[in-house]
C-alpha cells in the first residue's frame, strides 16, 4: 500500500492527486540535483584555475640544441595525451601543444600509441580507459 492509503480502494481522483503529487515530488528533487551539479561545475572550473596559477613554469629546453627528441613524453607522472583536449585537437596539435610546454614552437614529427592511462595537457586531467583506448604521444621531435 502507499504512504496514507487505506484498506478501502481509492477512486479515481485520489488516485490522481496522489500521482500528481508524486510527479511534483520528483521534479522538485530533480531541480535540487540540477541545481547541485551546477554548483559542483562551477567549483570544479574555479579550482582548475587556481592549481594552473600554481603550475610551475615548463623547463627550458637546452640552449644548444634547436630541436629534441622526447621518446617517452610524461607530465603529472602520465605519458602525454596525443589529444590537445579530450578527443579533441588530435595530433599535430596535441603534439605541438606537448613541444610548448618544453619551451619549444612546434613538433617536427610524433607518433603515439595506445595506452590505459594518459594525461591530457589543455583539459588537465587524465585520459583513463580499461580497455587501453587513451591515445599516448612517443617519440615527439620538438623545435624551435
Amino acid at each position: 500500500m502507499w504512504p496514507g492509503a487505506s484498506a478501502k480502494p481509492m477512486t479515481g481522483e485520489e488516485t490522481v492527486r496522489l500521482i500528481r503529487s508524486a510527479v511534483r515530488a520528483s521534479r522538485e528533487s530533480l531541480r535540487r540535483l540540477r541545481e547541485a551539479r551546477e554548483s559542483m561545475r562551477t567549483a570544479l572550473a574555479k579550482r582548475r584555475q587556481e592549481l594552473a596559477v600554481l603550475r610551475p613554469p615548463p623547463p627550458s629546453a637546452p640552449a644548444q640544441t634547436q630541436q629534441q627528441v622526447f621518446a617517452a613524453p610524461t607530465m603529472n607522472g602520465a605519458p602525454v595525451d596525443r589529444c590537445a583536449n579530450f578527443a579533441a585537437g588530435c595530433g599535430q596539435e596535441g603534439a605541438d601543444q606537448f613541444c610548448k610546454t618544453q619551451g619549444f614552437a612546434r613538433a617536427t614529427k610524433w607518433d603515439w600509441h595506445y595506452v590505459s592511462r594518459s594525461y591530457v595537457i589543455g583539459w588537465r586531467n587524465y585520459c583513463e580507459s580499461a580497455g587501453g583506448h587513451c591515445g599516448a604521444l612517443n617519440d615527439v621531435t620538438c623545435t624551435r
